[in-house]
């Protein structure tokens, strides 16, 4: 990390490596950090704030919520995400202009301006700070990459991002938000399997959450990098997040779900006992286990078929010669009580002109996954060279839903999801050629 003369000098003193340690540090490293507020636009729902070239909106979006967006060349991009489902909703704001600070009143929640340099601080209007930005770490870009820099108090803790291994505490850990099919994971393993870009910060019973809105590759670094900040970016996109108010945790989960959209009340059955493993083969091994919980009188609502019913492991095919009679079992499993759920991979066999209805009707209506040189993406999965449907495209979801038709009419009540992350084998970071479930 330092010259050898550096580390075995006596004269490298704590100070000077403090220096070299410090925040100020990373103004030397390439980062455009936002500059002094030189202009105030009030807005319906909050304000729109010129620093140099770029500008800032902090804005009501219904109670509790607030969002942040940055465009560094002044010009935002058209707004659109992903995830938020709930529109906007803007309480009553009182937006006051002094000479050192801009303050945004929504409710019972004060947003704090500072203006040389840009700096946003959310508190309760009791006068209690919820979350604040770096004083010494304004947030920044530079070659299209993000951050956000926040003030990191010695008692508060951070839950959240979803599937990640470790302490449900992620203080003092770095984590990046990358979907990836990581096979054998342990302890100190990431990224993993999704990316849930939303956390929730704890400090003495008051709680805020935040959610970065941002589909890049992202970070989030919670005192790893720095004792007094934790940070969140990405490797693209734009600063674009929400601050939940909060101030408890069961405000700010249901908020975040009210945003994002409500997970659909399942089906009765799907809350009893499910049974599933890698793999029940053939059709008479299905049998025997359904026959064997009923014996037992083992309760159980449901039963998993994982990849070994398909036919050379191709999504939405039945493997005629391990499973003959697969729509009477289906029919006779029903008659038992039990509930067939089968596993779909979310990719598709490069198969022409076999008779794999799946790739020729997506290759008819154009909706895989292409290069950038407009080349159809391929990549190896279970069963070989494989395609995936580009889910941006309405007509893509569409086409890929009437993939279940066939199995529905069989009497099939679900499907599980796999290798959604998309999951591709023989990658750069592939860990190993062909994982096992």
């Amino acid at each position: 990390m330092f010259p050898n003369s550096l580390r075995t000098s006596k004269r490298f003193a704590p100070a000077v490596l403090a220096a070299l340690l410090s925040p100020a540090l990373l103004f030397a490293q390439g980062w455009q950090h936002i500059g002094n507020v030189q202009k105030v636009e009030k807005l319906p729902d909050g304000v729109e704030l010129t620093a140099g070239k770029a500008k800032v909106r902090v804005t009501a979006f219904r109670d509790g919520i607030f969002r942040v967006r940055v465009a560094p060349t002044g010009t935002f991009a058209k707004d659109f995400s992903w995830a938020v489902v709930e529109a906007a909703q803007p309480p009553p704001v009182v937006i006051s202009d002094l000479k050192d600070e801009v303050r945004m009143q929504s409710q019972t929640t004060l947003v704090r301006i500072r203006k040389s340099p840009l700096l946003i601080d959310f508190l309760r209007d009791v006068g209690d700070v919820l979350v604040e930005d770096d004083p010494n770490l304004p947030m920044a870009w530079e070659d299209g990459r993000v951050q956000v820099w926040k003030k990191m108090p010695e008692e508060e803790g951070y839950y959240g991002l979803g599937d990640k291994a470790g302490p449900m505490n992620r203080r003092n850990r770095a984590f990046t938000m990358w979907n990836t099919d990581m096979y054998a994971w342990q302890e100190s393993t990431d990224p993993l399997y999704k990316t849930i870009p939303f956390f929730i910060g704890l400090r003495k019973g008051l709680a805020y959450g935040i959610f970065f809105d941002n589909t890049w590759r992202s970070n989030f670094d919670f005192g790893k990098e720095g004792h007094d900040y934790y940070s969140f970016g990405a490797e693209g996109g734009e600063v674009n997040y929400y601050v939940f108010a909060g101030p408890t945790p069961e405000k700010i989960v249901k908020d975040f779900a009210a945003l994002t959209g409500y997970t659909k009340l399942p089906p009765l059955w799907t809350l009893g006992f499910q049974q599933s493993r890698y793999s029940y083969e053939p059709e008479e091994r299905v049998y025997e286990i359904a026959r064997t919980y009923r014996e037992k009188k083992i309760p159980a609502d449901a039963l998993y078929l994982d990849i070994d019913y398909q036919d050379g492991n191709a999504p939405f095919t039945v493997n005629r010669t391990k499973f003959p009679t697969f729509e009477k079992m289906i029919s006779d499993l029903s008659a038992q009580g039990f509930h067939t759920v089968l596993i779909t991979d979310l990719h598709i066999k490069k198969s022409a002109d076999h008779g794999y209805a799946p790739y020729d009707s997506g290759l008819k209506d154009d909706v895989f996954v292409k290069r950038a040189d407009g080349t159809t993406f391929v990549g190896a999965v279970w069963p070989g060279d494989s395609v995936f449907a580009d889910f941006t495209l309405a007509k893509a979801r569409d086409w890929w839903g009437g993939l279940y038709k066939g199995f529905v009419d069989m009497g099939v009540s679900g499907f599980w999801n796999d290798m959604n992350e998309p999951s591709v084998f023989l990658t750069a970071s592939a860990r190993c050629a062909s994982p096992a479930r």
